[in-house]
């Protein structure tokens, strides 16, 4: 399905879009950013470590917003590049054009157009690498956890049981920490009492 916004054709399906922007490439690297993100400083600087001849792909790592706590984020970023390891990722991707110059993204695929994207580099032998270093702050809401998009993603992952497997370690970390927060707010209101 396809519409316009502000003299700028849009469609629903992240492949098909995607797949556009691959045919406008000019340049041996390219990047797809989702609007949803907010790069880190020095993105490029950083990534830019990790350009190789066997480099295909460099990934940097994404932090939901608001996770501030220097733990935290060094925990969320470890638990998100072993989903990229599994699936890929593609809100903040930094991608050689020689090795996806072929690829034809299926124009239905509306989800895991990452892990399409990702499979077909590696199968070419490059390396998809994620970085740490150049992360990004994910804006995500809970309207757009919610969504039906999403929610059709994640239906579609259930699928691949090592990513069942890495999520649940990411969905049990999240609860442990709830938890740990609860009780040092329920602390600091009893201390006021």
């Amino acid at each position: 399905m396809l519409w316009k916004h502000e003299g700028c054709e849009r469609t629903r399906f992240e492949g098909k879009a995607r797949q556009r922007g691959l045919q406008g490439v000019s340049t041996e690297w390219f990047m797809f950013v989702d609007s949803d993100v907010i790069l880190c400083e020095d993105w490029f600087e950083k990534a830019g470590r990790y350009v190789g001849k066997d480099v295909g792909a460099i990934w940097g790592v994404d932090i939901p917003e608001g996770a501030e706590a220097w733990f935290l984020r060094k925990i969320l970023q470890l638990m998100e590049a072993r989903v990229f390891d599994i699936r890929g990722g593609c809100h903040d991707i930094l991608i050689r054009y020689d090795c996806v110059r072929d690829l034809r993204i299926p124009p239905e695929l509306h989800t895991l157009e990452d892990a399409y994207m990702k499979q077909w580099i590696t199968a070419k032998t490059y390396k998809a690498i994620a970085s740490y270093g150049s992360y990004c702050i994910h804006c995500k809401t809970m309207n757009s956890l919610m969504s039906r998009e999403n929610t059709v993603s994640t239906i579609k992952e259930l699928k691949n049981m090592r990513l069942v497997r890495a999520r649940l370690v990411f969905a049990g970390f999240f609860f442990f920490m709830w938890l740990l927060n609860e009780a040092r707010v329920r602390g600091k209101k009893r201390r006021r009492a």
